[in-house]
């Protein structure tokens, strides 16, 4: 059976050219001594639990189904520029995360597995802050994952 793994990654500062990488030029930045920790273990159902937020249980059929809704939403934008059905489908807590967790099991072909983890996420980087939280946590939560169903090396 699968142990306990953590996975820590650090906060990020822009020196300059914070807007320029939009533009696929270059920038200048580096780490912080704030880290984002992800630990995961095995659990009975997908829960996600955070040093912010209480428990969060992720209910992987409705996610598969927004997630097949947030497709044809991007589909949608890319013809006519409409962002707001994406917004409204990314709303609500730690979505960008569940749909990291959905769309890495379905990549990893694990959409029907009995082997079911709780994240646990602790952040010292704050949310907000332009410090690269959201990313930190897609990051640390994905190489959990890999790491988890032992997949990592297969990537990496």
């Amino acid at each position: 059976m699968h142990k306990k793994i953590s996975v820590s990654v650090p906060a990020k500062l822009f020196l300059i050219g914070e807007h320029t990488v939009v533009y696929n030029q270059p920038a200048l930045t580096t780490s912080l001594d704030m880290r984002l920790n992800v630990d995961i273990q095995p659990a009975e159902k997908f829960i996600i639990s955070s040093n912010i937020n209480q428990d969060l249980i992720i209910d992987l059929n409705s996610l598969i189904n927004k997630l097949s809704l947030l497709d044809k939403a991007w589909q949608q934008y890319d013809l006519n520029g409409n962002f707001q059905p994406v917004k409204l489908l990314l709303k609500g807590r730690l979505m960008l995360l569940q749909y990291s967790i959905i769309l890495t099991l379905k990549k990893l072909d694990l959409l029907q597995t009995k082997n079911k983890f709780r994240l646990t996420i602790n952040s010292s980087i704050p949310s907000g802050s332009g410090l690269g939280s959201s990313a930190a946590i897609s990051v640390a939560s994905v190489a959990a994952i890999l790491k988890f169903y032992n997949k990592y090396d297969e990537i990496f």
